[in-house]
């Protein structure tokens, strides 16, 4: 038997995947473009990392999109040729620019632009267990007050790879949608100047390596 998730699976084969898409939009070009190839290459590197550790790289499968197949027409085929069970988990990680239009959240890619609604209805479409969209972008349009409240900033130990537990906790136990952007309307996302990649991308990969119990002690409060 395989134990993963919600329960104990009579065949391994029914056991929940990961399928992780993370979008990189470098031909935007220069530093920009690279720091967002870098944001899919770390969040990747996140999860095969993970799962590798916890001998279960099977149960993940990954796409990296970059470059001149970042258009709105392969992210959306890349989402619906997805193999996906009722039990699994999609999770789509898209970094380049984005802004509201309108009344909603657009991915303004170099390439053409896609709607936030388009890529939601593409993955709710697959039906499985748990769908995760973020995206580390700007929100730029008509400028709004902040609906986030603000906190002071908690010190989180860094941990040296996302451990199984995480996995477990954040991916394979729970229903539904989940959608999260870097930036508030009206405001934008930022690359980081000290390290590879941007602040939002960092700042996740940064949380999912926190030691499992530290994290239970500290984000759940």
């Amino acid at each position: 038997s395989s134990v993963i998730g919600l329960g104990v699976y009579a065949n391994a084969e029914d056991a929940p995947n990961v399928y992780l898409i993370a979008i990189g939009d470098t031909d935007c070009g220069g530093d920009f473009g690279r720091k967002l190839g870098e944001d899919a290459e770390n969040i990747v590197a996140t999860f095969k990392d993970a799962f590798a550790k916890a001998g279960k790289s099977d149960r993940l499968h990954t796409r990296t999109i970059l470059g001149k197949d970042v258009t709105p027409q392969n992210i959306l085929a890349e989402i619906d040729k997805l193999n996906v069970k009722p039990n699994d988990t999609i999770v789509v990680l898209y970094s380049g620019h984005g802004a509201i239009k309108g009344n909603g959240h657009v991915m303004t890619l170099h390439h053409g632009d896609l709607s936030r609604e388009d890529t939601l209805n593409a993955m709710k479409a697959k039906n499985a267990r748990l769908m995760v969209l973020l995206t580390d972008c700007c929100s730029c349009g008509p400028e709004e007050r902040p609906v986030v409240p603000t906190y002071e900033p908690r010190a989180l130990t860094s941990g040296q790879a996302m451990e199984w537990n995480t996995v477990e906790s954040l991916f394979l136990r729970h229903r539904g949608l989940i959608d999260i952007t870097a930036a508030e309307p009206g405001y934008a996302g930022k690359i980081d100047l000290r390290k590879k990649g941007s602040l939002f991308t960092n700042a996740l990969v940064h949380t999912l390596k926190v030691p499992y119990g530290e994290m239970v002690r500290n984000l759940d409060k």
